[in-house]
């Protein structure tokens, strides 16, 4: 067993040209995959490059290693409007995704990484998006600072996850994201972090440094990083992103994360005083090499293999090898080589997220055991001392062969202004709870997304997933989603008891005899109504035994020697609504009907379980109460409560007209349908049903029912009710769903839209629908900010400076805000969420005029999705200040639909 004060991985994301994954990235390696090759068609283009000369545009023709639609971003998802989207750098971008990418990579839902002690270390150091604005005759106003801030680029992540542990941007040029994995270490070290994301980020957006490189003779003619070979003659330039999510060692183990490797130890150091900044020194490098393996206690004969900075230059390279070959030899031979290979030879130099690159292959060398090759090598230059006792240059794929107990590998990036870094990562072993086989029974798979599209897209990657990885426990895979995902409004639910029936599932959306597909949209959290039957016929379902909740209730209510069926089934009812309630379903109406009636007065907090079971116990035994002293035991209920023969305060009663003589001997042929009727009416949007209910009769819409005490299937289909109907259920924590975390599964899909200097998506949206554009800047819907990622609610501050055009529209000279302003914020936030452009208004109506007191206002925007498939609309702003600091009003409401959706109304 490593070091328990080790850092593990658990989890990794990246997205390298060609790799949109770690596991994709790895198989191109083991396949010996040659990546460089030319820009992506338009990278050159003067649309993407807004005042840039064709000299420079040729320039940016130099061979290198490019990500594909790099302009391409989801703004709502991380809570950004589109006007700032435009203007924020798009390595802060790719950040963002990766980052949320590599929290889904190690099964850990970000919305419960809130408000927590998280790190977040990214290595960045070009700017080149900058540059390009600086050539924008008319720049993106506002955002364009904060936007192209290096220091923002780890913030904007805080920000965006509401992370509140250290945040920094380091610029160590090429060891930019080493250092950071060597700061976010201490960072969990020290504990001023409980898991801490580190990463870094390269984009070439401007042709001036590949010019001023090409200059300096820092790059290859051949335009192929040919690492440590005699050809080699400098590097090619790459893109790329990559990020590792870190936490102690212990903390990974005791929570079931997934461990991919452990960092045992890391070191920084400078060159000092070198013949030249840029010159590297073998013997500075030798000492942070040393110190690291100090650092993580262990031997330089433990090592197998080393990922070197590697770069290709006939400079570089000679200093690393030697400096390698004098640690190693610093310790007695094992009769082993190390083995020593540079991912630049596939990818390019991806300069400050170099390190990460390095860093996710060689956690894949020491968890698989297999070594790749390292590309355009044949044999070392002649001027390089001879390493060959110890060191060799793998050019095929070779299994581990270095002698010990674990796999220990190091990993080196070296900056062109003098700063070194290494560190040491081994692959670890028995951390996790031993994988379990595949349950014969139903499994249910969760899924969400913040829009139709992401998740459509989703859904097909997962039937890809399944029918690629059918021996893969179909439980696990579905206790991971349910675990470590966020939940989002447009949901879907599959169950099945196999993977293949569950792929067909989601690509038919059809149910049948085995498998069922539920799909739903919800932007609101529902009203969820509890519904309380008679105490008769209740079995405990075999997995209440199994919920901490449910015995912590039983404990509540005491030890019980009577075996009467009420009793009983009082106890194991309650013990049903407190399972229920710990995973996140907390009724916001109660209901009783026949003799659950007193059970649910206890649920809705009008009698006290003690009180509760001692009148159900009485009544048992057909002893008839004392009004006036079980009155007395009665109280104002916490939630609104519906039985016969009591309404209660929440329903304009007096707690002493209990009907004591309909309580004790409840009617049971209408009282079901009464209690559902009062269920409608009150707005519950779902139900759950526990005891023994005939809801048979009554007017109006069937309510949708989830049976709260059903097994197998029953249970699942209850779940999946819940979960589709916008219910805040924590599946993860449900016995039916019980598994392993499992990484690797697919990552969220976002739904991407191109935002670039020379675009105006605040102009697109707020467009008339003739199709002429918008001549000036200032748009409400360029002001809107989402709250939160559900795309219901958001925020909007107007004012007269950033909207010049309000301070006009005034009113006995009041400044008064224009009610198409509010609509255009409302069509912005509308398109969002519909994912459409021909939008039509229903219903509106002004309430109440925006009047600027003091040139600016706060108002908020709520989107309700409605049966019809519209979503209703209410702009609310601040009351009079007399009324208190809480008081808002109505300023306009209404419905908004697709064009093609709401007919139009009749004149």
């Amino acid at each position: 067993m490593p070091d328990p004060d080790a850092v593990a991985i658990v989890g990794m994301g990246c997205r390298f040209p060609g790799s949109p994954s770690p596991e994709v990235f790895w198989e191109k390696l083991c396949c010996g995959a040659d990546l460089v090759g030319s820009p992506a068609a338009g990278r050159n283009s003067s649309d993407r490059n807004p005042g840039t000369s064709r000299a420079e545009l040729r320039d940016m023709e130099v061979a290198g290693n490019y990500l594909p639609d790099v302009d391409l971003f989801e703004p709502a998802f991380f809570g950004m409007t589109p006007r700032e989207a435009s203007a924020v750098d798009p390595q802060h971008r790719i950040l963002l995704e990766v980052a949320w990418e590599s929290l889904e990579h190690a099964a850990i839902d970000a919305q419960t990484l809130r408000g927590q002690p998280v790190g977040v270390f990214v290595g960045l150091s070009t700017n080149d998006y900058g540059l390009l604005a600086d050539k924008v005759s008319d720049p993106v106003g506002p955002y364009m600072a904060l936007g192209n801030a290096k220091s923002l680029a780890a913030n904007r992540i805080s920000y965006a996850l509401d992370l509140r542990g250290p945040s920094m941007t380091i610029d160590a040029a090429c060891a930019s994201s080493l250092v950071a994995v060597h700061q976010a270490c201490r960072s969990l070290k020290l504990g001023e972090s409980d898991l801490c994301l580190a990463g870094g980020v390269n984009l070439i957006l401007s042709p001036t440094a590949s010019a001023s490189f090409g200059r300096a003779r820092m790059l290859s003619p051949q335009r192929r990083c040919r690492s440590f070979d005699r050809s080699a003659d400098g590097y090619v330039r790459a893109e790329g992103c990559g990020m590792v999510v870190l936490r102690r060692l212990a903390d990974a183990v005791r929570d079931g994360d997934p461990v991919w490797a452990v960092i045992l130890g890391a070191a920084t150091n400078h060159v000092g005083a070198a013949p030249a900044i840029t010159v590297p020194v073998a013997q500075a490098q030798a000492e942070v090499m040393s110190t690291a393996l100090a650092n993580a206690r262990v031997n330089p004969g433990e090592v197998g293999y080393v990922e070197a900075h590697g770069t290709g230059t006939p400079s570089g390279d000679p200093v690393e090898l030697a400096a390698l070959a004098q640690v190693l030899r610093s310790a007695p031979s094992t009769g082993a080589r190390c083995a020593v290979g540079s991912v630049k030879s596939n990818l390019g130099h991806l300069e400050a997220a170099a390190g990460m690159a390095g860093l996710i292959k060689a956690v894949h060398v020491v968890r698989t055991g297999l070594v790749p090759p390292s590309l355009h090598f044949e044999r070392f230059a002649d001027d390089v001392p001879d390493v060959t006792d110890r060191l060799f240059v793998p050019t095929e794929l070779l299994p581990w062969g270095h002698p010990g107990p674990r796999r220990v590998a190091g990993v080196s990036a070296f900056g062109f202004g003098g700063t070194n870094c290494h560190v040491v990562v081994a692959s670890v072993a028995g951390t996790g709870a031993t994988r379990p086989a595949a349950s014969s029974g139903p499994c249910l798979l969760a899924l969400s997304a913040r829009t139709e599209q992401s998740l459509a897209a989703l859904a097909q990657r997962h039937a890809a997933y399944l029918k690629a990885h059918p021996d893969e426990a179909l439980g696990d895979i579905c206790h991971t989603m349910a675990a470590g995902r966020a939940a989002f409004g447009h949901r879907m639910a599959v169950r099945a008891p196999s993977a293949e029936a569950m792929a067909e599932a989601i690509v038919s959306d059809t149910p049948s005899n085995s498998a069922a597909c539920v799909r739903r949209s919800s932007g609101d959290r529902p009203r969820v109504g509890l519904l309380v039957g008679s105490l008769t016929g209740v079995r405990a379902p075999d997995w209440l035994a199994s919920v901490p909740a449910a015995a912590a209730a039983g404990q509540r209510l005491g030890a019980s020697a009577t075996t009467d069926a009420e009793v009983v089934a009082f106890r194991t009812l309650y013990q049903l609504i407190a399972a229920w309630r710990a995973w996140g379903v907390r009724p916001d109406l109660v209901a009783g009907a026949g003799t659950g009636n007193l059970l649910a007065m206890v649920a809705a907090d009008a009698l006290t379980a003690h009180d509760g079971l001692a009148l159900t116990m009485l009544r048992a035994r057909g002893v008839e109460t004392d009004r006036r002293g079980a009155t007395g035991r009665l109280r104002t209920p916490a939630t609104p409560l519906f039985v016969s023969g009591y309404a209660g305060s929440c329903e304009g009663r007096s707690r002493d007209e209990a009907d004591w003589a309909e309580l004790w001997h409840p009617r049971r042929a209408d009282g079901d349908a009464d209690a559902l009727a009062w269920l409608r009416a009150r707005g519950a949007s779902v139900v759950l049903q526990l005891g023994d209910t005939t809801p048979a009769g009554g007017t109006g819409p069937q309510l949708p029912t989830a049976a709260g005490a059903a097994e197998g299937s029953g249970l699942l289909d209850a779940l999946a009710l819940l979960f589709t109907t916008g219910v805040p259920i924590e599946l993860g924590a449900v016995p039916a769903m019980a598994g392993n975390r499992l990484p690797s599964l697919p990552t969220y899909p976002f739904h991407r839209q191109p935002f670039w200097l020379a675009d105006r998506p605040d102009d697109r949206a707020a467009a008339p629908a003739t199709g002429a554009r918008r001549t000036d800047l200032a748009s409400a819907a360029g002001l809107l900010r989402p709250l939160g990622t559900e795309g219901t609610n958001w925020e909007l501050v107007i004012d007269t400076r950033r909207l010049p055009y309000v301070a006009d529209h005034r009113v006995h000279d009041a400044v008064v805000v224009p009610g198409v302003t509010l609509l255009e914020a409302v069509s912005a936030a509308a398109r969002d969420r519909l994912g459409t452009a021909g939008l039509r208004f229903h219903d509106v109506e002004y309430r109440r005029v925006l009047i600027l007191d003091d040139g600016s206002a706060r108002v908020r925007l709520r989107l309700s999705a409605q049966t019809d498939g519209s979503l209703a609309f209410q702009i609310r702003s601040a009351g009079e200040a007399t009324a208190g600091p809480a008081a808002e009003v109505v300023n306009v409401e209404g419905r908004v639909a697709r064009a093609d959706e709401l007919a139009r109304p009749e004149a």
